[in-house]
């Protein structure tokens, strides 16, 4: 949980004591547009806002910063805070959009060294919503459009190397994949379409 000051991880076992993470903002105006995401293992946070230049990832549990990354401007605030970790906690995968539109750019890093592993940029529109396979091979993202598309990408290279169609009528603002990127749900309308 997050709002425009701190992040929080509750423990719902415990939700009367939640541990709460005061993260190092910049100022006031980072925004509260963006997202704080759990890695599947739970030992990992990312920290991921509109209008900051770095990209935390911290322990969830102490609140130390163990890796700080790049992030853009982000020009449209529901395109903040997309990203995903490996299912083995040794990658990061996230989306930067440049103020006035430019720059649109699919990232990984490696979080044991902190290096950059590809960039993958050219986009038109925004990438919303990101999963590893689970393999860890394959990156799937999906593209914001009146006619959504599932990108997939080689999660070594971080070249595209399948795209899909997706029902329209859904953007892909608010999509969702299962844990293991089988499966993705599409909210439309007053309805929700799944597609595999």
């Amino acid at each position: 949980v997050h709002d425009k000051r701190y992040a929080g991880v509750i423990d719902v076992l415990t939700p009367d004591r939640p541990r709460l993470l005061k993260m190092d903002f910049e100022s006031d105006s980072r925004g509260s547009f963006g997202n704080t995401e759990l890695s599947p293992s739970g030992k990992l946070m990312a920290d991921i806002r509109s209008n900051q230049t770095r990209i935390q990832v911290y322990d969830p549990f102490t609140g130390r910063i163990l890796q700080s990354f790049p992030n853009g401007y982000y020009s449209y605030s529901d395109s903040s805070g997309q990203a995903a970790f490996s299912h083995d906690d040794k990658r990061l995968v996230y989306f930067t959009s440049e103020k006035g539109g430019t720059g649109r750019t699919a990232n990984c890093y490696d979080l044991t060294t902190g290096k950059q592993l590809w960039a993958q940029g050219g986009f038109g529109t925004d990438l919303m919503s990101f999963c590893f396979s689970a393999d860890d091979k394959e990156v799937l993202a999906v593209r914001k459009s009146e006619y959504p598309t599932l990108e997939v990408f080689d999660a070594i290279t971080g070249k595209i190397i399948r795209q899909h169609s997706l029902p329209e009528g859904p953007n892909g603002l608010e999509a969702i994949f299962n844990p293991d990127g089988t499966e993705i749900a599409l909210p439309a309308g007053g309805s929700i379409i799944f597609a595999s």
